[in-house]
């Protein structure tokens, strides 16, 4: 079922709230930390799902905290800076990444079964929502939307961290 806002369209992004929840039942699964860095990476740089699983460890410069974002659809591939929270994030997954047996493959995101799908991460952001306890299915370009609704409220460009 959809949950229908207010003005009877149905919700497709999530609060600051929400956000937080969803974050914090992220870290509480099977595979937390690489879930947290997924539903991380999402809300802060604004990925489509299919942008996301195709992250490469060569895009991600831990030194300088930059990260190569590759844009579908003709947007604009930009390089993103990382804040503190996601560095930690991405080094956590990483040293648990290194054991993993497709730890060959030059995908951030592996899973048990090896690159992670579209399918898998739709699937895991349903659960991690429940986990939540949020009253809606929660879908990755929610996470998406939450940064263009994030832009415009505050008026800052998410690329930049700066004012527009």
């Amino acid at each position: 079922m959809k949950t229908l806002t207010v003005d009877c369209r149905v919700k497709d992004f999530l609060t600051d709230a929400e956000i937080e929840q969803f974050l914090t039942a992220a870290r509480k699964g099977t595979h937390g930390p690489r879930d947290f860095l997924l539903a991380l990476l999402a809300y802060r740089h604004g990925f489509r799902v299919s942008e996301l699983i195709d992250v490469r460890l060569e895009e991600l410069d831990l030194k300088t905290a930059r990260l190569f974002v590759r844009r579908l659809k003709s947007s604009l591939s930009t390089e993103h800076p990382l804040e503190g929270d996601e560095l930690r994030a991405i080094r956590a997954w990483l040293r648990i990444r290194e054991e993993s047996k497709f730890a060959h493959l030059p995908h951030l995101f592996v899973s048990e079964r090896g690159p992670m799908t579209r399918q898998a991460v739709n699937y895991l952001f349903k659960q991690i929502g429940k986990r939540a306890r949020l009253a809606f299915k929660v879908r990755p370009h929610m996470l998406r939307h939450y940064v263009s609704c994030r832009t415009m409220s505050r008026k800052t460009c998410p690329e930049s961290r700066d004012p527009l």
